[in-house]
Parts: C-alpha cells; sequence; structure tokens
C-alpha cells in the first residue's frame, strides 16, 4: 500500500510518532509534525528558505477543505518526487524535520522574548511595530512578515512617511531567524510581489 511505504520513508528515527490530522497521518519527531501522509499523497512541511526548494519542484501546497472556505497551508506536496525516488528526497525530509523543530524550539523560546531581540530588529524597529499595535514576539509571529509590513507601512503613511521595503525583509528574517542580507533571491522576489500585489 502506498500510504505505508510514505510512512516507511518519513519516519527515518525510532522516536517518531503519528497521530490523525485533517484525516491524513500527522508524522511528528520531538512533538513537532513535519510531514502528512494521505492514501496517495505525501506532503512535507515548508517554511523559510526550504520553500524555495518546493516550488522549484513545482509542489502544490497543502488546501484544507472546510464547509464553507478553503485554507492553504505551508505543506508541500511530494508525492511525484517520493514516487520516484527522487535523489532530493530524503535532504528534502530531513531539512523539514530538522526546520520544523527549530521553528517549534524558537516560537515557544519567543514566548517571553522582546521584540528588539530577535534577528535584524533594533529599538527603532521596534518602535515601529508598537505604533501598528504589534506588542509581541507571538503577534508578529502570528501575522507574519507580509501582513506586519503592511500595517507599520499604513501607520507611517499617515504621518506621511514611506516605509523603506527592507523593514519587510528585516521582519522576515526575524521571523525565521535569518539575516535579512542572506535572504535568497527567490523569497525577496516573493515577498515583494505580495506587498506590489497587496491593496496597499
Amino acid at each position: 500500500m502506498i500510504k505505508n511505504h510514505f510512512c516507511h520513508l518519513v519516519m527515518i528515527e525510532n522516536n517518531m510518532k503519528t497521530k490523525p490530522i485533517f484525516g491524513d497521518l500527522g508524522v511528528f519527531c520531538q512533538g513537532v509534525m513535519f510531514a502528512l501522509v494521505g492514501d496517495d499523497k505525501l506532503y512535507l512541511k515548508g517554511g523559510s528558505w526550504l520553500d524555495s526548494w518546493f516550488q522549484e519542484f513545482e509542489c502544490g501546497r497543502y488546501c484544507l477543505e472546510k464547509k464553507h472556505s478553503t485554507t492553504t497551508v505551508n505543506y508541500y506536496d511530494v508525492t511525484d518526487l517520493a514516487v520516484h525516488n527522487h535523489s532530493y528526497m530524503q535532504p528534502l525530509i530531513h531539512s523539514s524535520k530538522n526546520l520544523a523543530i527549530r521553528q517549534s524550539v524558537f516560537k515557544n523560546h519567543c514566548e517571553n522574548a522582546r521584540l528588539r531581540n530577535l534577528p535584524n530588529m533594533n529599538v527603532s524597529l521596534e518602535r515601529m511595530l508598537k505604533k501598528a499595535s504589534i506588542c509581541s514576539v507571538p503577534e508578529l509571529l502570528e501575522l507574519g512578515a507580509e501582513k506586519a509590513f503592511i500595517k507599520v507601512a499604513k501607520v507611517r503613511a499617515l504621518n506621511g512617511r514611506e516605509t523603506d521595503k527592507r523593514v519587510l525583509l528585516k521582519l522576515y528574517g526575524a521571523i525565521n531567524r535569518l539575516q535579512w542580507q542572506l535572504i535568497q533571491q527567490p523569497t525577496v522576489d516573493r515577498l515583494m510581489l505580495k506587498i506590489a500585489e497587496s491593496e496597499f
């Protein structure tokens, strides 16, 4: 059965566990989910620099069908790569698992952290966020870089001030524990396109 094949492929360590999620099977390592296994689909969790890898392989994202809406989550369909035993499968699985664990540890650490202590942040950028009613690290993480940037830019525009697009990259880097100068160009282009397409 292909589902068993997918489970065997992603459960590369003895301490991994599974439980039902969204009608499929979630695969967990150290209490953090990084993969979804269905009867005929395999999804890996994305995030940060991994997104550009999945996009390069043209992997679609997981769509959760609700009663009155559809929600797209940050898990990428790697079924074709898995079925054809692509050489990148194990590196993708390993990277997805490790990134998911690091992000979870970072998020838990951030519950009591100050905005100014995040990568790329300083007192000035912290003040910008607070003026836009983003007063804590969990609030920033929940909003994401694009929405946080738009809120900051709107508040500054009311006072006749423009907001440097580098602020967007700094926020993305802060959320993903990455120096903004090291963000890869495909990710920069994607972020800038989202801002350009927004109503703002």
